[in-house]
């Protein structure tokens, strides 16, 4: 044990050697059992904790297991209930004229590229290339520099030091991802003893009279400077959630809150906002679940899906459907409400093409097409084979399969009303 003080605080060190019997001729390891860095703590042998949660006291503490006990500001248990292997609690210290962090992981990744295999291309000597999604997922090494084969049968494949591609010869390397590269690492397993869990927990808590101008709970920012990324294989996302499972999981992003009201935690859900941050589409669903979009639960004021845009349609309906474009199951005063301004129509059905483009609007026996509101309707009679003009509830005039017509009135000639 290394202890040194200084004017606040003190530093304790234990360190331990470990040699391993299998390699004994290797250097032994130097292992950091415990860095504590405490204003004020105190330790309890009997229970093997030191407890930092009265005090609060800013630092670094760090232990070979779970020691410490804790209380966050953000909130915690009563008692001996938090406990944590590393601690690094932070408090800022300078005005408006210093940018302070609590704990920085800053990397330079400037080694490991693989570029994906092509055709025709010439390879110098040591370039590595990365066939995940062509072959084999592997990382394979120039021997010598020379132009590959002409078509993805040349790819080299296999565990051979000697593979050879056109002009020139491949040797293995490793399997696809050890040319991956990340600044910060988290990962963690959860065995069948295991509770509640998280991989990550982020809590960030706006105190009254908190400065609301900005505050984000997590920032990512992705900084593009190297050329448009294509969609394809070498794509370039802010946030990438990807699913390694063997069975189904719930949800890829759920939102939740113990929230009982009667204000609302957020007035968006999902906010994308300014001119230039999407290009192509804002949302984008190519996956086969049996519903791209539904809205479950819930009483929207003004509607579950809102146009205000000008863009140059609302809905854009393309693709095959095997039922209907727009299906509409639910209990509602009207399946479609149209309080617009058009300038052409309101309904449009000019362009529709296809074995059913020949029916503008089809309709079951009994129901009704009215006009000025539900005053005057036409509906047909199929047990009659009768269409019937309606009028305040009175039939005005029908007409049936063999042409027969029938009016209420007297039959005029004449072009004028």
């Amino acid at each position: 044990m290394i202890k040194r003080s200084f004017a606040r605080y003190t530093i304790a060190l234990s360190v331990s050697t470990i040699v391993s019997a299998a390699t004994a001729d290797a250097e032994p390891l130097t292992r950091l059992d415990d860095l504590i860095v405490s204003g004020d703590a105190s330790y309890d042998s009997s229970k093997d904790v030191l407890n930092i949660a009265g005090s609060q006291p800013s630092g670094l503490f760090s232990s070979w297991f779970s020691k410490f006990s804790f209380c966050s500001d953000v909130g915690c248990l009563p008692g001996d209930k938090h406990r944590a292997q590393l601690i690094n609690r932070w408090i800022s210290r300078h005005g408006a004229d210093r940018l302070e962090y609590g704990a920085v992981f800053d990397g330079v990744i400037n080694t490991g590229r693989a570029d994906p295999w092509r055709p025709r291309t010439h390879y110098r000597q040591g370039q590595q290339i990365d066939t995940n999604g062509q072959g084999d997922a592997s990382i394979f090494e120039a021997i010598s520099s020379g132009t590959s084969g002409l078509d993805p049968r040349s790819m080299p494949r296999g565990l051979a030091q000697s593979i050879s591609d056109g002009g020139l010869h491949w040797r293995y390397v490793g399997p696809a991802g050890t040319d991956a590269k990340a600044v910060l690492g988290i990962s963690g397993v959860i065995g069948p003893n295991g509770g509640r869990s998280w991989g990550i927990v982020n809590d960030l808590i706006m105190k009254p009279g908190a400065q609301r101008s900005f505050v984000a709970a997590m920032e990512s920012d992705l900084g593009n400077e190297s050329g448009h990324c294509e969609l394809g294989r070498h794509s370039c996302y802010n946030i990438f959630l990807y699913g390694l499972s063997s069975f189904t999981s719930t949800a890829l992003i759920a939102a939740g809150t113990p929230n009982k009201g009667p204000a609302k935690d957020y007035l968006f859900g999902l906010w994308l906002k300014g001119p230039n941050l999407i290009q192509d589409v804002s949302i984008l669903d190519e996956t086969e679940s049996a519903i791209g979009l539904r809205f479950a639960n819930g009483s929207h004021a003004s509607g579950a899906i809102v146009d205000e845009t000008s863009s140059p349609v609302s809905f854009h309906i393309a693709g095959s459907h095997s039922t209907a474009s727009l299906l509409d199951t639910s209990k509602s005063a009207n399946a479609i409400l149209m309080n617009g301004q058009y300038g052409y129509s309101i309904i449009n059905t000019q362009g529709a093409g296809g074995p059913g483009g020949s029916f503008a609007l089809t309709i079951k026996s009994g129901q009704l097409v009215c006009f000025s509101g539900q005053n005057a309707c036409f509906t047909y009679d199929t047990n009659k084979g009768t269409m019937k003009y309606v009028v305040d509830g009175q039939i005005v005039f029908s007409v049936d399969r063999s042409g027969n017509l029938r009016v209420k009135g007297k039959i005029m000639q004449g072009t004028r009303d």
